[in-house]
């Protein structure tokens, strides 16, 4: 749902860098140890859990299988 949110913002002039969304995960141990929460390079307990669009708009347009 956010990536839709934050492609209908874009749509409308909202500059990526402007546009912060909240990834949530299962956060385990909480300082990127574990790598539960690991996003690609991010780790969502340590670097996030808000991050701009513009950070990580390559990451979430990958499908999971």
């Amino acid at each position: 749902m956010m990536r839709f949110v934050a492609h209908g913002l874009g749509d409308r002039g909202v500059p990526p860098s402007r546009i912060h969304v909240s990834l949530e995960r299962n956060v385990q141990c909480a300082v990127g140890h574990c790598g539960h929460c690991q996003l690609a390079p991010l780790f969502i307990c340590r670097d996030g859990p808000v991050f701009t669009w513009e950070r990580v708009r390559t990451l979430l347009g990958v499908r999971e299988l």
